[in-house]
């Protein structure tokens, strides 16, 4: 429980460290969900040539996921930097590197679900505007996107394994450092 509100507050109170971070989750939750929701929506079929970009917004799907992971991992990893000296200072204290990757997950896990909500309310209201627009410009007449709940089961189950990826990487960085190094690392 104390961890619980440990990360909870440390989101709160470090937001100017957590926003570039949750920004860069969130916009590539957006930019994910608005190509799935295209490609698995079934109004697609109604369109003319709605199977070639259905296939093509499948390959967008791939391309688009593995940019995520990269940006992700960059961004996250900035985030571990800046706090790293927060964390030397909790294995100073005696937290344990057990309770700080506690702590650690937590953060993560509330980003995650901030990530998920925040990104499937805006990515609804965007893709529906792109596929108003697209539908316009290929002169279609079919208005109507239907908003699969298997892309957000997809995505949510997407972004989860990509968090799960993060928390290695900051369970790594936790584990191969001593408190001084921690503290040292955010001056590099």
């Amino acid at each position: 429980m104390l961890s619980l509100k440990l990360a909870a507050n440390n989101i709160k109170k470090g937001f100017k460290s957590f926003a570039p971070f949750l920004m860069a989750s969130v916009t590539m939750f957006v930019m994910i969900f608005v190509t799935a929701s295209i490609a698995l929506s079934p109004s697609i079929s109604k369109l003319k040539g709605g199977s070639s970009l259905s296939q093509v917004m499948g390959f967008a799907l791939i391309v688009l996921s593995i940019f995520a992971v990269l940006i992700l991992v960059y961004s996250y990893r900035f985030l571990q930097t800046q706090r790293s000296k927060e964390f030397g200072l909790y294995d100073i204290l005696g937290f344990g590197k057990t309770r700080i990757v506690g702590v650690a997950f937590l953060e993560l896990l509330l980003s995650y679900i901030i990530t998920v909500i925040v990104g499937t309310i805006c990515g609804i209201a965007f893709s529906k505007f792109l596929f108003l627009v697209f539908v316009n410009m290929i002169g279609g007449n079919y208005f109507n996107l239907v908003i699969s709940p298997t892309a957000i089961l997809l995505l949510a189950i997407l972004f989860f394994v990509f968090f799960l990826v993060l928390m290695m990487i900051g369970v790594w960085i936790i584990w191969r450092s001593s408190s001084l190094d921690l503290l040292r690392e955010e001056s590099k």
